[in-house]
């Protein structure tokens, strides 16, 4: 089982993106605890239905930054997850724009933007706007090549 904290992936049955608390079976399935998943009382003990099986390769942990584009669902902005693919600008001259996929690049313990070759674009972004994922839309990281 992995920590809790926020993750995304998709769903085995149907390819659409789920939410929640990442749990990883020792039968090698992967699930996702939903935000709104239920927790029942069967015989005076809690019981959680609700777990959604994942693509594993699908699941992303959140960054803990929100991108800057600002909407109804996301009032702080969409939740910048690993796997996403974000465009920002580059830090030294603050005008380049970059696009690349977030990935924790453990070597220097830090979230990181890689190209499609897998190196390094940005060590560090700010302003940054999910445009996509690397499983629903990788043309995007095609194309800034």
């Amino acid at each position: 089982m992995s920590s809790p904290g926020k993750y995304r992936g998709l769903r085995v049955d149907n390819g659409e993106e789920v939410k929640g608390w990442y749990f990883e079976c020792q039968s090698g399935k992967s699930y996702i605890f939903p935000y709104y998943a239920i927790l029942e009382d069967v015989d005076d003990e809690w019981m959680a239905t609700g777990f959604v099986e994942v693509i594993p390769e699908t699941v992303g942990q959140s960054t803990g930054l929100n991108d800057k584009k600002r909407t109804e669902e996301f009032p702080s902005g969409q939740p910048v997850c690993e796997r996403d693919i974000v465009e920002s600008v580059w830090q030294v001259d603050h005008k380049t724009k970059i696009v690349g996929q977030v990935k924790y690049y453990s070597t220097f313990a830090l979230w990181s933007l890689m190209d499609s070759k897998g190196d390094m674009v940005s060590p560090c972004w700010n302003e940054c706007e999910v445009i996509g994922n690397i499983h629903q839309n990788p043309e995007l990281l095609e194309a800034s090549k």
